[in-house]
């Protein structure tokens, strides 16, 4: 700064250049007056790698023209190592250059503001009163009607009470700064701006470590910045010791490349010492209530990234609590910003620094404990509608995080049997919602994951699971890992194995068992999925009447079998309106409401049925309508969904060209995954649509069939040549052949791999062997027989 740094102390003045005292000097019976600027205080030095973030620039709006008018307090607010005193003191530095008098005080108590004040009532007014309290009144007054500009920052006021009464007057030319965790030091009204400081934007983040990494020549890819931060949070505090680290040791942590978040991720980026330090730093910041540390010791249990309130505000945490208000005790350590969110947001970021501080792997006596409090928090908040997207996925991560804090801590033993693992019941609810937002890859794998802890090390040798002490879990377990691998198009492998589930588990539990009738529906569904819809029809026209006599006429699964017996009916008898179909849907809408996810479901069913039989004339706008409705409930990355408004997209009245098709397709590649037969289901309609589009234009109608041949090959690699959308597939290319008799020979094929999956009899194996005879027909007449035939 221009001129001299001064910290005064009773009396006494050290002058010299800033962070550098010279000499001092003593003020006994001469008053020499003081010099201009001054700087007083230690104001904490400019980081090594300082980063000029957003909170920055808000800063400085809210403080322009303070030098010529009268300008409200400044409260910087933030949580624990957001950076609070290195932006006021960055602030604070620049301003010395053009301010008579910086004043920077460490306000952590009252008598500490009351000390710094007197201090600097010794400088600016000679000769000073002896009494402090007296001293500190006399400095305010100077504030206030002194002709030189100063700028006052009290950094780190821990209560409102500190600085009640203390405050330097309002007046231009004066500021005053302070920074704090507390969000109610800066009252509301028009004398405080608040200044809110969060954790760094990625950008910001990535610049402070791309100058660790330069300065220190370290290794470090681009991507590895991203997991970094999933694993660890933006907190400033939490990257600069990670960075300190890495300079220490050399290199990153060692799972810093890995894509799945561990359970240790915590652990693993921090040594002891740090984690001590971090601690001991979390355990002043929190309050005193011990409501708000056991909610903030739940809190810690979370994985970085958003969660979801209302777990943490449900029946379980309140009985964790002792039956004290979850919100209270939310808002309480929202307002020491231990948590950050606004009010009524669904959901909030997670407390990095509390999850360092007692998360899993942490070494916390009672994490696992914990753990299940929050599963059971999720499980009763759990959402009904899917539809808010960022919602969802807060609960699904929050969930899966839990689920593996369970899964990990049980370790199967040798003689462990007789003892079923302790799955909390989130794991169902976070399987379907997995599979309901597109990704059914995970929730096939979390099952799998829960069925071989459950089985334990003696599945093999009691494959009936007649001795096992959890039948019904691992009932439910296979039959949502079988679900959610035929959703991915593998319906024929579903169909074979619940067939095996039913026999195995109608002897072990039951003909009648509730579990053993619900695979059975499942079983129906996914014979209508594998082009089955008659055998479908037969069983679920069985099992319904059974169904109802062991649930209640509102249960949702007896209106599931009824919606699935609908939707087998309507494809077993495509010639006639679906009025099982559409008798469902209403009993659904009666008794669950059209809001309901199941209900949302089976319109969209029936809409695609209604569609099917309709003229191409028929107008579609109703349809979207309803889709749109059953959208806001179900999510957009819904399976239904995706399915409608594909096909709902290849109708002639939605009039839609062959490349808006492809960017339609491409949109939902990543949720259908890249060889889900829906995919190929849209490209013949879009080579469809593109060779009608093409008429003379024979490169683009080439064009056209080399795509859809090429999403031919890549679906059959995966499902198999005889899966029944790529025969269909293999059947529309044979039909763009240019040679009569190499379409004869096509179709000769495809109606042999017709019948031996389905039988002669099945209406797509008499379709085929129709088309194949009618090719041979129209061969002969335009050719005449091969040669050597008859």
């Amino acid at each position: 700064m221009a001129g001299n740094a001064v910290v005064a102390h009773h009396g006494s003045v050290a002058v010299g250049q800033a962070n550098h005292v010279n000499h001092v000097t003593h003020y006994g019976g001469s008053y020499a007056p003081p010099t201009f600027p001054a700087e007083l205080g230690v104001i904490p030095r400019k980081p090594r790698h300082f980063v000029e973030t957003e909170a920055l620039a808000r800063l400085a709006m809210a403080t322009y023209g303070f030098e010529t008018h009268e300008t409200p307090y400044i409260a910087l607010v933030g949580g624990l190592g957001t950076g609070k005193t290195c932006l006021a003191a960055h602030f604070a530095r620049q301003l010395a250059d053009s301010q008579d008098l910086v004043v920077w005080i460490t306000a952590s108590t009252r008598d500490a503001v009351l000390d710094a004040y007197a201090e600097a009532c010794a400088y600016v007014v000679r000769p000073a009163p002896a009494d402090r309290n007296r001293a500190a009144e006399r400095f305010l007054n100077w504030a206030e009607s002194t002709k030189h500009s100063w700028v006052i920052v009290l950094d780190g006021v821990r209560e409102p009470a500190d600085v009640r009464g203390l405050l330097p007057p309002r007046r231009a030319n004066g500021l005053t700064l302070l920074t704090t965790r507390r969000r109610d030091v800066p009252p509301p009204g028009p004398a405080w701006r608040q200044v809110e400081v969060g954790g760094f934007t990625d950008d910001e983040c990535a610049d402070f470590l791309w100058a660790v990494v330069e300065e220190n020549d370290l290794a470090l890819w681009p991507g590895e910045i991203d997991w970094l931060l999933a694993r660890i949070g933006n907190l400033p505090i939490l990257v600069e010791r990670i960075a300190s680290r890495a300079v220490e040791t050399g290199d990153w942590p060692e799972d810093i490349g890995t894509r799945e978040f561990s359970l240790d991720a915590y652990a693993n980026v921090w040594t002891a010492a740090a984690r001590e330090e971090l601690t001991a730093a979390v355990s002043v910041a929190l309050p005193d209530a011990g409501v708000a540390r056991a909610m903030a010791r739940l809190l810690s249990m979370l994985p970085p990234g958003p969660f979801p309130v209302a777990a943490f505000t449900s029946d379980a945490v309140r009985r964790h609590l002792g039956d004290a208000d979850p919100e209270e005790a939310l808002s309480l350590l929202r307002t020491y910003s231990i948590v950050d969110g606004t009010d009524d947001a669904p959901t909030w970021p997670a407390p990095a620094l509390l999850c360092v501080t007692w998360g899993p792997g942490t070494g916390e006596p009672d994490d696992l404990a914990r753990a299940r409090v929050v599963a059971d928090g999720l499980l009763e908040s759990w959402p009904h509608s899917l539809g808010d997207d960022k919602t969802t996925d807060s609960f699904v991560d929050s969930a899966r995080y839990m689920i593996d804090i369970s899964l990990h801590a049980y370790q199967p033993r040798e003689d462990s049997h007789g003892d079923a693992p302790d799955i909390p019941p989130l794991v169902f609810p976070l399987i379907a919602t997995l599979g309901n937002s597109g990704d059914r890859w995970a929730a096939e794998r979390l099952a799998g994951k829960c069925l071989e802890c459950v089985e334990g090390p003696d599945a093999d040798l009691d494959p009936d699971f007649h001795s096992h002490p959890a039948p019904h879990l691992c009932l439910r377990l296979r039959r949502e890992a079988l679900r959610w691998f035929g959703e991915s198009g593998h319906a024929r492998f579903e169909t074979l194995k619940l067939s095996e589930l039913v026999a195995q588990y109608t002897t072990t539990l039951g003909a009648d068992d509730v579990e053993v009738l619900i695979t059975r529906s499942q079983l129906a569904h996914a014979m209508t999925t594998d082009r089955r819809p008659a055998d479908a029809e037969r069983e679920l026209a069985a099992l319904i009447p059974v169904l109802e006599r062991h649930v209640d006429l509102w249960d949702e699964e007896r209106l599931i079998a009824l919606g699935r017996h609908g939707i087998a009916l309507a494809k077993a008898r495509p010639d006639e309106p679906p009025n099982a179909l559409d008798g469902a849907v209403a009993e659904m809408t009666a008794r669950l409401g059209q809001q309901h996810r199941v209900t949302a479901e089976y319109r969209i069913a029936l809409a695609l049925e209604l569609r099917a039989r309709a003229d191409d004339a028929t107008p579609i706008e109703d349809d979207l309508a309803m889709l749109s409705e059953a959208t806001a409930v179900l999510g957009r990355r819904h399976p239904r969904v995706i399915d409608a408004e594909l096909r709902f997209a290849t109708t002639v009245a939605q009039g839609l060209t062959a490349d808006a098709l492809t960017r339609l397709c491409g949109s939902w590649r990543a949720c259908l995954g890249y060889t889900h037969p829906l995919a190929l289901v849209t490209a013949m309609a879009v080579a469809q649509r593109a060779v009608e589009e093409a008429a003379d234009d024979a490169t683009a109608r080439s064009a056209a069939i080399a795509a859809l041949a090429q999403e031919t090959v890549k679906t059959s690699s995966h499902l198999g040549l005889d899966h029944p959308d790529v025969l269909d597939a293999r059947a529309l290319l044979a039909r763009y052949s240019g040679d009569a008799w190499s379409r004869v020979l096509a179709l000769t094929t495809i109606t042999a791999d017709w019948q031996r999956r389905y039988g002669g009899n099945h209406p797509d194996a008499m379709r085929a062997r129709t088309a194949r005879n009618a090719a041979e027909q129209a061969a002969i007449r335009g050719s005449g027989p091969p040669k050597g035939g008859g």
